[in-house]
């Protein structure tokens, strides 16, 4: 369990370290990048990048419930 909970600090502590050495997060570029990305049309720009998913997922639907996946054994095979 101690064992457990030093990696878990020690993780932290990478992790929050380098979060606080960004020499960009509190600089002017950082304000405009961040101006750039969280402006008027990010709800727009999030709903294009996402919305080829939703097709995605219906076309794997499909292949997976809607093909069969495997051959009748009355049917016949020109292989035989």
């Amino acid at each position: 369990m101690i064992r457990c909970i030093s990696r878990l600090l020690f993780l932290a502590g990478l992790v929050f370290e380098n979060l606080a050495a960004c020499p960009l997060c509190h600089s002017e570029t950082g304000i405009q990048v961040r101006e750039g990305i969280f402006d008027a049309q990010f709800t727009t720009n999030v709903l294009y990048t996402l919305s080829p998913f939703p097709v995605f997922l219906l076309i794997v639907w499909l292949i997976y419930y809607h093909f069969p996946t495997r051959i009748d054994e009355d049917s016949e095979c020109p292989d035989r």
